[in-house]
């Protein structure tokens, strides 16, 4: 009997390595299958941004960085992270496959924190197999760069804020995390500089009105504190740097150019803002800079093309009725949130993926709001996983969802396509889908989730449906609480035939024999 219990008792170890084992294997499997051969074409942003200005940056490092205005072309993540592996493509593709093998177990870690087992089966699932989306980890690309700072940002935020151990090592993996996102694909700037000035408001007005605070913000303000707001500070130091090294030796505040062009595909009507060979069209965003500046070659990315474009694309803009321009983004938001039309032509399962995805959460939604309306009275809603922190685990799935969709209206204005859809909304909501589908596979018996609760529904049912339930049910619920309330027991089945009971009473046809909504007499009648 020891030894099963002790079985028992390391099941889920067990369950993690096996299920750890088969997927990093899969997913190793599916690299090797996407890794490009030796004599394969690179892709056009290796061969003419990345390695190049790789190369320039080994060569001569000040010099690049200082003076060539094509280190301002990209954000710096991608010429740097390439001069690291010595600009060679094969060991760089190589690099990026061991960082979305990390990128899996974070993935692993960050869902079963949320959501248990289930949760992380379902999301590591969906980072491995999802369509599409391994093809570009083995490339000389910065989107795996992104993904592997935007999981350990998320790995270290989602273990702080659940009160894990070590909490300033973890802020500062956190900070790390954040930095790697901001210098491969800023796209998350704007969401930190939010995040930064709501934690030192939040941070102030809690040292100020400090015992006077309300239960919400109380819990808020022991999470969002000074420690987080200098991790956000210290996430965005680097940045901060290069866009002072671009602003005075460039005259480019920022941290990399593109924006123009990014806006000008996003918002042309003859593309509907999705990638120009989606519709049969061609590259053209040095065209327009060179018809506005009589030049007889452009660099889209150089800083007065990026200009001259993000002015026609602001122009179109507002040349467009409010109409219009509202069905428009609308069309650019649905394209975001469940892909676009035209990707179902080489791409037919990315929609219905995301749709599933969206479905289990609104799902998992409805559940989790019932179980709130149906709960006992002073009960915390029973979430799958680890006991405890229930309330930080279900603000951190609505801080995500949150950035989902905040991304998707930031992003509307831009340029679409299959490979920013994948890699800046994609780990979000595969994460949300594995808690989601979690949630929706616990027992329905989760309500009564102690022995104390169990007890209080008995004694509810023996006092209040005592007309209206046969005298064999009443001492059947007061033999439940005499023992749910005995010294010693701990939650098991005892637990769960209150819930399935309270089911039937609402569920069982007025015929069934004994049914609880029958008169006591027919009852009584059926049962002879």
């Amino acid at each position: 009997m020891t030894r099963w219990k002790k079985i028992a008792e390391h099941t889920p170890c067990l369950w993690t390595a096996a299920w750890l084992a088969w997927i990093l294997h899969a997913a190793t499997k599916q690299l090797i299958r996407y890794f490009p051969p030796a004599d394969a074409e690179i892709n056009g942003d290796a061969n003419w941004t990345y390695l190049p200005n790789a190369r320039r940056l080994l060569e001569d490092p000040w010099t690049f960085l200082t003076t060539d205005p094509a280190s301002y072309y990209v954000a710096p993540l991608g010429y740097v992270w390439a001069a690291v592996w010595g600009a060679d493509h094969a060991r760089i593709e190589l690099a990026n496959s061991i960082l979305f093998l990390a990128c899996v177990l974070m993935m692993w870690r960050c869902a079963t924190r949320l959501g248990g087992l289930w949760a992380g089966v379902i999301a590591t699932s969906l980072l491995v197999y999802y369509p599409d989306l391994m093809s570009f980890i083995p490339q000389v690309l910065t989107e795996t760069i992104y993904l592997f700072g935007l999981m350990l940002c998320m790995t270290a935020g989602i273990e702080y804020a659940l009160g894990g151990p070590r909490p300033r090592m973890l802020l500062g993996v956190f900070a790390l995390g954040l930095t790697i996102t901001l210098l491969s694909r800023p796209v998350l700037q704007i969401f930190t500089l939010a995040a930064l000035i709501a934690a030192l408001v939040l941070t102030a007005y809690a040292t100020w009105r400090g015992p006077a605070l309300g239960n919400t913000l109380c819990c808020l303000s022991r999470v969002i504190d000074r420690r987080l707001c200098a991790a956000l500070l210290a996430a965005i130091l680097l940045p901060a740097a290069v866009i002072i090294k671009n602003g005075t030796c460039f005259g480019v505040w920022a941290l990399g150019t593109g924006a123009g062009s990014g806006l000008l595909y996003g918002v042309s009507p003859t593309k509907m803002g999705l990638e120009p060979i989606y519709s049969g069209f061609g590259y053209d965003a040095s065209l327009v800079p060179q018809i506005a500046s009589d030049m007889a070659t452009a660099n889209p990315l150089a800083y007065e093309s990026d200009r001259i474009n993000a002015r026609v694309g602001l122009e179109i803009i507002r040349n467009t009725s409010l109409a219009d321009n509202a069905v428009f983004f609308a069309h650019k938001i649905k394209a975001w949130l469940i892909y676009s039309t035209p990707e179902l032509q080489f791409l037919r399962k990315l929609r219905a993926l995301r749709v599933f995805e969206w479905l289990a959460i609104g799902f998992a939604a409805i559940s989790l709001a019932l179980q709130a309306r149906r709960r006992p009275k002073g009960e915390r809603l029973r979430l799958p996983g680890p006991p405890g922190h229930e309330p930080e685990r279900l603000t951190i799935l609505l801080t995500l969802l949150l950035l989902v969709l905040a991304m998707a209206a930031q992003l509307a204005p831009v340029l679409y396509n299959t490979r920013y859809n994948l890699f800046f909304l994609e780990p979000w909501l595969m994460l949300l889908c594995g808690v989601a589908c979690a949630i929706l596979l616990q027992k329905p018996a989760a309500l009564a989730t102690s022995s104390g609760s169990a007890a209080r529904v008995c004694a509810s049912w023996r006092n209040g449906c005592r007309a209206r339930w046969p005298s064999c049910w009443c001492s059947h619920c007061c033999r439940l609480r005499s023992h749910a309330t005995r010294p010693g027991t701990k939650p098991g089945a005892w637990t769960r035939i209150g819930p399935a009971l309270w089911r039937w009473h609402w569920t069982a046809p007025p015929w069934a024999p004994f049914s609880p909504r029958m008169p006591r007499t027919s009852a009584r009648a059926g049962g002879s």
